[in-house]
């Protein structure tokens, strides 16, 4: 049976991109409001994680066939340009705010970043083994990567020729889910398999975080309102809920009618608070 593992909208709001569990790719597009996706073929396992450009609108997808790829939405039967390919599982993907670098991770540890304007020129490792990494994350400037693993450790990475670690944030106690930054650029939230969510000073990293811990499941994924004042969440249990950030208040709590994990969710501009993507049966 089909299952999606992973969803992305595109920043336009015109493209919907569902990765399904046997590799295949599913597009919508949504200006059109065509109901019949376009398929795109290409990986040969299940799809791990997309993301679009923000800026060219490209789509980028791991898959734990351990390859990465960049797909053109606007083209059929497009087979994918392949960016990476290893004996380990993909696990995430991101972009840049200007969308000039991509970076990846794998279940090896590896971390990996390339510059697209100059796609010639290998990928720079900026890690080359350890924890698996499940979650990354570009500053609003772009100038620091986060990282979040396996072990709940989160480290930043100067965007720069080198990537260095300046930082690692300690506190959580299992496998980070979700890095994400608020609008402003301000907070760092981190969920995870521990059952909290951790709001972290961006420019003051070293001040304790702010701890939120009303969930006795898996927290797979969360996402910032547009002001900065509220934040959605969900479990593996399907559960969303609303926290206020002023106080830390869960503001509502619903169950949703996934029957799996819910993997994304998101607070889009003048819209009511939603999900993007749902795994039946994953994590």
């Amino acid at each position: 049976q089909e299952e999606y593992f992973s969803l992305a909208l595109s920043h336009d709001e015109r493209y919907l991109a569902a990765g399904t569990n046997n590799g295949d790719i599913l597009l919508w597009d949504l200006k059109t409001r065509d109901p019949q996706p376009v398929i795109h073929h290409g990986h040969t396992f299940l799809v791990t994680h997309l993301c679009f450009n923000p800026v060219t609108g490209e789509l980028a997808s791991s898959s734990a066939d351990g390859s990465v790829r960049l797909w053109n939405p606007s083209k059929e039967n497009d087979p994918g340009t392949i960016i990476d390919k290893n004996i380990h599982r993909m696990t995430v993907t991101c972009f840049s705010p200007d969308g000039n670098v991509l970076s990846w991770a794998n279940e090896k540890g590896e971390i990996k970043a390339m510059n697209l304007k100059s796609m010639m020129v290998s990928p720079f490792v900026i890690q080359a083994s350890g924890m698996a990494v499940y979650a990354l994350a570009f500053s609003e400037d772009g100038n620091i990567l986060v990282s979040g693993d396996a072990s709940g450790t989160i480290r930043l990475w100067e965007a720069d020729r080198s990537y260095h670690s300046t930082v690692s944030l300690i506190g959580h106690l299992s496998r980070i889910s979700d890095l994400v930054f608020s609008p402003d650029g301000q907070i760092l939230g981190s969920s995870s398999y521990d059952g909290t969510i951790r709001l972290w000073n961006f420019r003051s990293p070293e001040e304790p975080p702010i701890v939120m811990d009303d969930y006795d499941f898996w927290i797979t994924c969360m996402a910032f309102s547009p002001d900065a004042q509220q934040l959605v969440s969900a479990a593996e249990d399907g559960t969303l809920k609303l926290w206020r950030l002023s106080d830390q208040t869960v503001l509502w709590s619903r169950p949703t009618e996934h029957t799996g994990d819910v993997t994304s969710a998101s607070l889009p501009p003048d819209r009511r608070p939603g999900t993007r993507r749902a795994a039946p049966g994953t994590r």
